[in-house]
């Protein structure tokens, strides 16, 4: 019970998950800047160094030739993002299905009792007739053999 349970969970936030990734893979078109910082102290007093330091960088990446790799990163999420619905509506569709022809079953089958249930009414009725008819010698119980056929 409990697995199906975490794979429902599963299957219903898949979806989800691929289309969160959508926009990061259409924000690595965007240029990006990084920065970089360090300070602290020299290891050794040593006269030419200060005893403290101290830096700074930063990176610009502008991602201009990367042979439309992002392009293609970010159409491959739109497709797995689609897929993954598909797939989810299909999983809905199965279950209603399902649910659906269970119900038709038991349906169908509540209403053969109330059938079924004249049927015995009626053979009760039918036996309770012959029997009348054979304690009143109206009729009589025929035994009957199995013929034979004699061969030539």
């Amino acid at each position: 019970m409990r697995s199906s349970i975490v794979g429902l969970i599963v299957v219903f936030a898949l979806p989800l998950a691929v289309q969160a990734q959508k926009p990061r893979e259409r924000d690595l078109k965007l240029p990006t800047i990084s920065a970089l910082g360090a300070a602290g102290l020299t290891p050794y007093n040593e006269a030419p160094l200060s005893p403290r330091y101290a830096a700074a960088g930063f990176n610009v990446n502008i991602p201009i030739f990367n042979g439309h790799l992002y392009g293609a990163l970010q159409n491959e999420a739109t497709s797995r993002a689609h897929a993954e619905n598909q797939y989810l509506r299909d999983l809905q569709n199965q279950v209603v299905r399902d649910v659906q022809t269970a119900w038709l079953n038991a349906n169908s089958a509540f209403q053969r009792l109330s059938v079924t249930e004249r049927l015995l009414n009626e053979a009760n009725q039918a036996l309770d007739l012959a029997q009348s008819r054979y304690s009143l010698g109206l009729s009589f119980n025929h035994r009957t053999q199995p013929s034979r056929v004699e061969p030539d």
